[in-house]
């Protein structure tokens, strides 16, 4: 078997190793941003990367990724062996970074990427307490009813219309308030390509969206639900948009398909409880701490 070896991208390089690498690792590298890059190389054919930087008082990795052809040859070993030498050598030069743990954090709503979680712990990774944003998982069927939901009306003084209906400068709005707000949304925003735009809804006050929910569709049996946000006053209020949502889903695919949940707090993983009756966890947040 040839040997894999691992050699750091530099700014020069990002554009040659940018097809294994994230869009947002390989921006940062060719824009000059303070980011560790390798690359496995075997037979003068790159096959894999890994991408990290510091962040605070831990090294984050950003990305690690294998050809699907060359994985279990070795290469994501020797990726993040070349990350922990890195970090070995700059700990003899600066305090900064002695004992620093290394961390990865992923998340996983399709079945290809859940064999990292056991990669990781073979290398010595150990589970981090449950991190935010966190994905969960589900079935359709499992989504409860409409009379399940609610046993009366909910009252709310918006109205709840589609993405479509709403129109691009009262989602453009939407988005510039929750970005400032620090919440998560779709890439792109709320008027992104990936974003449905008939399923995702919004309740709308005075011109001015209160909340929304944000549906895409990944895989022909697994969409997801990117996004969830409110600024009611009254969180009950939220299912009203829910109710509807999930009619709406109901009408349009099976009751086998997989359904991915976006959590960012723990108001929001008890909603999720609340919502379906099974549901998995799929985000992961992995730590390892070297003896320099």
């Amino acid at each position: 078997m040839s040997e894999i070896k691992t050699y750091p991208v530099s700014k020069e390089e990002a554009a040659k190793a940018a097809p294994l690498l994230s869009e947002e690792a390989a921006e940062a590298l060719e824009n000059g941003l303070p980011l560790t890059a390798f690359v496995a190389v075997k037979e003068n054919e790159a096959i894999g990367a890994v991408t990290g930087a510091i962040d605070g008082q831990i090294f984050e990795i950003w990305s690690l990724y294998v050809d699907p052809e060359h994985r279990r040859q070795g290469a994501g070993r020797a990726l993040i062996a070349a990350l922990e030498e890195l970090l070995v050598r700059a700990a003899g030069s600066t305090t900064r970074v002695a004992g620093m743990p290394i961390r990865v954090r992923y998340t996983s709503v399709t079945e290809d990427n859940m064999a990292l979680r056991p990669f990781l712990l073979k290398l010595g990774f150990i589970e981090d307490p449950i991190p935010h944003p966190t994905y969960y998982i589900g079935y359709l069927q499992d989504l409860k009813s409409k009379e399940r939901l609610s046993s009366r009306p909910i009252k709310t003084t918006d109205e709840i219309m589609s993405f479509a209906e709403a129109g691009e400068k009262v989602l453009n709005a939407a988005s510039a308030v929750s970005d400032r707000h620090g919440y998560p949304m779709p890439e792109g925003g709320l008027t992104a390509e990936s974003v449905d735009q008939e399923l995702s809804l919004c309740a709308v006050r005075d011109g001015k969206v209160m909340a929304y929910v944000t549906v895409e569709e990944v895989e022909e049996d697994l969409i997801e639900i990117s996004s969830l946000w409110s600024g009611l006053d009254n969180p009950v209020e939220l299912l009203a948009i829910l109710i509807r949502l999930i009619d709406a889903l109901r009408e349009r695919y099976t009751p086998e398909t997989r359904v991915a949940m976006l959590s960012t707090t723990e108001r929001v993983d008890k909603l999720i409880d609340y919502l379906f009756r099974y549901v998995e966890q799929r985000s992961y947040s992995m730590v390892k701490v070297t003896n320099w």
